[in-house]
């Protein structure tokens, strides 16, 4: 899926985002909510809708990256079953301590 234009794989990862390292990666709670979708004809795994917002509300990427994070959490949060238990319980305390603006 690397040469695919528009699909990340990613796993594993340690950005920094205003000098602050944050690390994403598969713990147990993760792999227990992956769900399969159909992408070009192959079953990848997805991660918890949860992760993928708070991924994305840390990186914050624009057209300008090819990307559209904001755009592409309000879609999550009108379109998917987001567990705000799950959420709250996994980040609350992160997207406070780091000033993360999720919307």
């Amino acid at each position: 899926m690397r040469n695919v234009e528009g699909v990340d794989v990613v796993a594993d990862l340690k950005i920094n985002v205003n000098g602050e390292s944050c690390l994403f990666f598969t713990d147990g709670e993760i792999e227990e909510k992956i769900q399969w979708r159909r992408l070009l004809d192959v079953e990848v795994p997805v991660v918890p809708v949860e992760d993928n917002i708070v991924f994305k509300g840390i990186l914050q990427r624009t057209e300008k990256q090819g990307k559209h994070d904001i755009e592409d959490i309000q879609h999550m949060v009108a379109n998917e079953k987001v567990d705000s238990e799950c959420f709250d319980r996994r980040f609350g305390n992160i997207v406070l301590r780091k000033g993360v603006n999720l919307c």
